[in-house]
């Protein structure tokens, strides 16, 4: 585990390498109030790991938004909400969004109708306006769900792999020492 965390920690940006970019000098005051999103323990992670999770699945272009907004009174890991949002790329945006909408239909009770869109702004608001009810409900149930299961996983996971080594620290002492 803590070869993974060294791992992460290397290819992760710092604090102080984030704050001088120019975008983030203006939020610089909502981002140093909290330690949290910037630590990386197993609350903050989990809790990062979950709304970037979440956020992934929301309809783009709001993802970043939203995440930002969530994660700040979450006192989430801010790097890994931010960035676990860009998982949803173009190759898996489309299965997401359709399996989303088929879930979002069935809670409705709708029927679940082909779409037919083409790659332009007419075809785009066309369909969604038809959707978009089953669309954002689907987007929001699988979103919870998927940031929920991420948070357990990460959360327990995290919290298995510490019992682990301490127990195996203490197999290990119990072996060096004198009988």
């Amino acid at each position: 585990m803590r070869e993974i965390i060294a791992w992460l920690k290397s290819k992760i940006p710092t604090r102080e390498s984030l704050q001088k970019e120019r975008i983030v000098r203006y939020l610089q005051p909502i981002l140093n109030r909290s330690p949290e999103y910037w630590a990386f323990d197993r609350s903050s992670v989990s809790r990062g790991v979950a709304l970037g999770i979440f956020g992934m699945l929301m309809p783009f272009p709001f993802q970043l938004m939203l995440v930002l907004l969530l994660a700040i009174p979450a006192r989430a890991n801010l790097i890994l909400s931010l960035g676990l949002v860009w998982l949803n790329t173009p190759l898996t945006m489309v299965p997401l969004y359709v399996f989303s909408y088929k879930v979002g239909a069935k809670i409705l009770g709708e029927t679940i109708r082909p779409v037919d869109m083409h790659l332009s702004w007419k075809s785009l608001v066309t369909e969604l306006r038809d959707i978009w009810k089953p669309f954002l409900l689907g987007c929001t149930v699988c979103g919870v769900v998927a940031g929920l299961a991420a948070w357990a996983i990460v959360y327990f996971g995290w919290r298995y792999f510490e019992e682990y080594e301490a127990y195996r620290k203490a197999r290990a002492a119990e072996k060096n020492s004198p009988k």
